[in-house]
């Protein structure tokens, strides 16, 4: 008989204890689905400030290339720049610059 109201007593704790479950769910979806949105917008904000980034750092690194400014970069100036001097023998070769 005590095994049974103890049986029967955690069964009404059980129910309660998901009653109250479901009653926080339903309580914090608002801020959840709120922060679900911030982060999602953080993120792509994130990306963009990337991407704006990468232009930048893109522009700089062609404009550096570009020595005449003609908005081309030709061979003879990717030659001019021995980072690509891939066998580092002080000259920069045709097949280095294509």
């Amino acid at each position: 008989k005590r095994l049974d109201e103890l049986r029967e007593e955690k069964r009404q704790v059980d129910a309660i204890r998901e009653e109250k479950r479901a009653a926080k769910e339903v309580a914090e979806a608002p801020e959840k689905e709120a922060k679900d949105k911030h982060k999602e917008s953080w993120e792509k904000i994130k990306e963009q400030i990337k991407e704006e980034k990468q232009r930048e750092e893109a522009s700089f690194a062609f404009n550096e290339l570009d020595i005449n400014d003609d908005k081309l970069v030709s061979t003879d100036e990717l030659q001019s720049h021995l980072e690509f001097d891939a066998d580092n023998n002080g000259e920069v070769s045709h097949e280095e610059a294509v």
